[in-house]
């Protein structure tokens, strides 16, 4: 059974963050391989947990009194990764009328993860991850809680 409970354990963040299967993936050349000092005030961060074991966090970040960016850090994969994704929209959505994340040119997966749960592209931010030396673009992505009701009605 996957769960998502509220996470403040520095060393567990940096335990998921820093797991080679995450690392890279969410990094760009400034922060690969840099633990979090401390967690600012305004961030949530939500552990996701199969069977009392860590498998991943989201991490929300408000961007005004509607919008929250939503960072993810997934260890899970396939369909255990979208219940995680459908538990944080549901709580999401009862804080928020919109999220919102950035996928980096290079995280295809990351993109298709984020169109399955329902979010659509809203732009694209050129030139601005760098990434193995190499300035990218990343998508600009986005889901109101209206259309995410709708997607439930229709499930």
């Amino acid at each position: 059974m996957i769960t998502l409970q509220h996470l403040n354990d520095l060393d567990l963040i940096n335990r998921v963050i820093l797991d080679a299967a995450v690392n890279d993936g969410i990094s760009d050349d400034a922060s690969k391989n840099h633990e979090i000092q401390q967690l600012p005030h305004t961030f949530e961060c939500l552990g996701i947990y199969q069977d009392e074991e860590i498998k991943g966090l989201f991490m929300l970040v408000p961007q005004n009194a509607v919008t929250a960016e939503i960072h993810t850090c997934l260890l899970l994969r396939g369909k255990e990764a979208f219940q995680a994704g459908e538990l944080l929209l549901d709580y999401l959505f009862n804080n928020y009328q919109k999220a919102i994340s950035y996928t980096p040119s290079t995280n295809k997966k990351a993109l298709f993860y984020a169109l399955r749960l329902g979010f659509k592209k809203e732009g694209v931010l050129t030139q601005s991850f760098l990434k193995n030396g190499k300035l990218l673009d990343q998508t600009l992505v986005g889901l109101t809680k209206g259309e995410y009701l709708c997607q439930l009605q229709q499930r």
